[in-house]
């Protein structure tokens, strides 16, 4: 009966802690999403990097402890294609805690730039938006240039999907063949921890420890179209090991 009554009471102050993170982050991100609009008027490098770290404050909402460690080779300053693992709806916020002097952008499904406020800060922010039924690799090839050339880098998820287990699964190669068209190396990001605080198709959030692993920049032009599979599997080892190291 006791161990019951502790359960029950445990589940209904995670879902007034995570009602706490909704209201204050809705709030939180239409102020964000008013400054992104000033920004487009006037774009600025500097400007855009206190948003990019304003809303990279999100994920402190949930009162999780961050821990971000690079590769020390890694060159913040180098625009370049971000290959993190999926796990989260928080997964942008990670990779913008963790990135604070790189302007970034990120390839995601279209139908999340019809969310209010959050999509619209993606549009705002130069996202680059795909269909469900496909890649159009052709596609995000272009963007992927033309983002480079305004000095934006990309983050994209690999796996294609959010993880249902915890588990890091199968990398495409598809975005890497979008990556070396476009002149552009590849960095992996390893992310420890994130699967306890929010996780796929849930809308519940709980404090936890976030690791953050950044890689140092892989050169793409190093590989043909015909071995993007095997940089494909080098980034994907690159992030198991350092989760296995993380946990």
């Amino acid at each position: 009966m006791k161990n019951k009554f502790t359960q029950r009471s445990s589940i209904l102050m995670q879902n007034l802690f995570s009602i706490m993170v909704w209201i204050l982050s809705f709030c939180y991100m239409a102020i964000i999403s008013i400054l992104f609009g000033i920004y487009r008027l006037a774009p600025s490098h500097q400007f855009r990097l206190i948003l990019q770290r304003l809303m990279s404050y999100n994920i402190y909402l949930t009162m999780s402890r961050v821990k971000v460690v690079y590769h020390p080779h890694f060159n913040p300053e180098r625009v370049s294609v971000f290959c993190q693992n999926h796990i989260s709806m928080l997964d942008s916020f990670v990779a913008l805690t963790a990135l604070p002097h790189t302007p970034i952008c990120g390839v995601m499904h279209g139908w999340q730039f019809k969310i209010p406020i959050y999509g619209w800060i993606m549009k705002l922010g130069h996202g680059i938006p795909i269909k469900r039924n496909g890649l159009q690799l052709l596609y995000i090839q272009e963007k992927m240039k033309q983002r480079a050339a305004q000095g934006l880098s990309v983050l994209v998820f690999p796996e294609g999907s959010r993880t249902r287990d915890g588990n890091v699964h199968p990398f495409s190669p598809g975005i890497l063949r979008c990556a070396k068209a476009a002149g552009l190396p590849v960095v992996p990001i390893a992310v420890d921890g994130l699967f306890s605080v929010n996780r796929a198709k849930s809308r519940l959030f709980k404090p936890g420890n976030i690791t953050i692993f950044v890689g140092q920049q892989i050169e793409t032009n190093h590989y043909s179209n015909a071995q993007l599979n095997e940089l494909a599997k080098l980034l994907e080892q690159t992030i198991r090991e350092k989760l296995n190291l993380f946990s």
